[in-house]
């Protein structure tokens, strides 16, 4: 009877640890639209594409390195800061584009946002 209660006890914290979800906040963002705005004043010199990206890494299934939280702001910005590296100029990301990649082995999981898009620069008019 004790290992019935033992192993009842075992499968129920585990199942709960199983089927237990989470949420994380992916970033926050100046100017965000999935529509064409035609009257956009930007200077379009250029069209470099440049890349960023935002890596959460897992080992052993609990312990989380990287980046937790905001991991499309943080792709974004480094995205952007790639392109300045490079010699470009620009402050917005235009025609971009967000992808998830994961990698999972045995006991290691690899989650990265990756942040595409043509650096440019955006003014008011």
């Amino acid at each position: 009877m004790k290992i019935y209660k033992s192993v009842s006890l075992l499968l129920g914290a585990s199942l709960a640890v199983f089927i237990s979800g989470c949420s994380a906040r992916m970033g926050s963002m100046s100017v965000l639209s999935t529509e064409h705005i035609s009257n956009l004043d930007v200077k379009k010199d250029h069209k470099k594409v440049v890349t960023g990206e935002s890596c959460e890494r897992n080992y052993f299934l609990l312990f989380p390195t990287g980046d937790m939280q905001n991991k499309v702001e943080l792709a974004t910005e480094r995205a952007i800061e790639s392109g300045h590296k490079q010699g470009l100029e620009g402050n917005v990301l235009i025609d971009a584009k967000m992808d998830m990649k994961v990698t999972e082995y045995l006991l290691y999981s690899k989650y990265c946002v990756v942040v595409t898009g043509q650096l440019d620069t955006l003014r008011l008019k």
